[in-house]
């Protein structure tokens, strides 16, 4: 885990500084390309970089508390600000610490009320309820709730939701700054990496680093 130590910590912006901050957003999406111009209207310091690095499990490297990282949407280990995919998607069983059931259940009692929600069909609906709940979480729990990394991940594929999604990102990113904002966008047959909020020369740093590192492995 030494290579994905390091480019974590590169990738949220540590470069010998004493913290820890930014968020990850990985997008499960119908064309990557395509998101990534909607991405560039939104976001235009974007910059595009390579890295066998996936954001899965990141946050376990971080030398953050555990209570100060949010993982939204992803299959992680239960935690104060941990969301799996069930819980989002509206199933009321799955365990979740008391304060994230909270801001969950609000959530998802506004999401029930978008128009993608209620006109989506099982398991779609569910999908759709996803969406929109982990950009309400991700949002308050950098905007209001001050967290310093926050983990997101949207599955978008097939819903139609490529415009709802790009704003998400747009948002997350602004809430984030001038802490990093590292996008991860697949769709089956592409991943694309992108970063916006590091500086151009750590962006650069972290591509001449990555390559060092890995001919070593």
């Amino acid at each position: 885990m030494k290579h994905a130590t390091v480019v974590c910590c590169l990738l949220l912006g540590l470069l010998g500084c004493a913290r820890t901050e930014g968020a990850v957003v990985d997008v499960r999406c119908d064309a990557a390309l395509e998101l990534k111009s909607r991405l560039l209207l939104r976001l235009p310091l974007l910059h595009e970089t390579a890295t066998s690095v996936e954001p899965d499990g990141l946050w376990r490297e971080l030398p953050q508390p555990a209570d100060r990282v949010a993982v939204i949407g992803f299959a992680a280990e239960p935690g104060a600000w941990r969301f799996s995919p069930a819980a989002l998607a509206g199933d009321w069983n799955e365990p979740l610490a008391p304060p994230a059931r909270r801001r969950l259940d609000r959530f998802l009692t506004h999401a029930r009320e978008t128009e993608s929600s209620r006109g989506a069909d099982d398991p779609a609906r569910g999908r759709a309820l996803a969406l929109h709940a982990t950009r309400a979480l991700a949002t308050e729990l950098i905007g209001k709730y001050k967290l310093p990394v926050v983990f997101a991940r949207f599955d978008a594929a097939g819903l139609g939701e490529d415009v709802y999604v790009a704003d998400a990102i747009r948002d997350i990113a602004d809430l984030a700054r001038p802490a990093p904002t590292l996008i991860w966008l697949r769709d089956g047959r592409q991943r694309v990496v992108l970063t916006v909020g590091a500086e151009d020369e750590e962006v650069t740093r972290w591509s001449r680093r990555e390559g060092r590192e890995g001919a070593k492995d």
